[in-house]
């Protein structure tokens, strides 16, 4: 009988043990902001940056956390001028069922040689957008370069924040 009662408590141990990972919560760290919401607050924070798939697409409303999945199921791709080469970059969302994190949001240049993450909002104003950015290879995820760039903003959608704890 003793024996039955261990067997019944590992088993039930057991089962806990392996139901609450599936109970666990995921972590969201990302903001969604359109270009028309921008202010000085936001100077100096981490973003990713939403290209548009043409003229026409736009947001011009707030964004929720459920709708940011929706906006971002699109992979666009953007033409880069990196160190005097004009280079094609596709959006690379990543995206999970309980969890999305800014650092795993990076642009991936076409012929699978660059990434470009890291980057820190640094100026904007009514045509333009300023960022401060690392350059990593695709395959050894190195850091190769530091730059700054200035895009403009008919080109882009809206802006992922990193979201402060």
């Amino acid at each position: 009988m003793k024996k039955y009662y261990k067997t019944q408590l590992k088993l039930v141990i057991f089962i806990i043990f392996f139901s609450l990972k599936g109970f666990s919560q995921g972590a969201w760290n990302l903001k969604y902001v359109i270009l028309d919401s921008l202010n000085t607050s936001h100077l100096g924070q981490e973003i990713r940056i939403d290209f548009k798939a043409n003229s026409i697409d736009t947001r011009s409303h707030k964004v929720t956390i459920l709708s940011i999945r929706a906006l971002l199921r699109y992979q666009d791709t953007i033409i880069i001028n990196l160190n005097g080469k004009k280079l094609k970059f596709v959006e690379s969302w990543k995206l999970y069922v309980d969890h999305g994190a800014i650092q795993e949001q990076s642009l991936v240049s076409i012929n699978k040689k660059y990434v470009l993450k890291d980057m820190i909002l640094l100026l904007y104003d009514q045509k333009y957008i300023k960022v401060k950015l690392k350059v990593y290879t695709f395959s050894s995820k190195k850091i190769i370069d530091e730059i700054e760039m200035t895009l403009e903003k008919e080109k882009i959608k809206g802006l992922l924040f990193k979201i402060a704890k």
